[in-house]
């Protein structure tokens, strides 16, 4: 009976496709670098290479360049009228041979 009302009146979604519809709550407090990242990895293929996540970068509007072996990305962590800003930073390490992503990194970054 409890877990039915939980899942009633929970504000996350239910299922994975609603999961991966939902945009990607950028500027929540209670977003951290790991909980970022799943999500991230959930809307990529399951062997991503550059190109699927760059591909992904510009459905979701993160600012990226790739350098080599290396893509960064970049996306405000704030509301559009915060005085602090803040962003996330990620960075995705390639095979150069086989454009296969080999590593993921998510950090939160503030000019605090």
């Amino acid at each position: 009976m409890q877990a039915e009302a939980t899942s009633a009146f929970s504000p996350v979604p239910q299922s994975s496709a609603a999961l991966l519809a939902a945009p990607i709550p950028w500027t929540d407090r209670h977003l951290g670098p790991e909980n970022l990242k799943t999500l991230l990895l959930a809307r990529l293929p399951a062997e991503p290479n550059g190109q699927d996540l760059l591909a992904l970068f510009d459905r979701l509007k993160v600012r990226s360049v790739r350098q080599g072996d290396m893509i960064q990305g970049r996306v405000s962590a704030r509301g559009r009228f915060s005085l602090t800003p803040a962003f996330w930073s990620i960075t995705a390490l390639v095979d150069p041979e086989t454009d296969r992503l080999t590593s993921l990194s998510v950090q939160y970054r503030s000019n605090i």
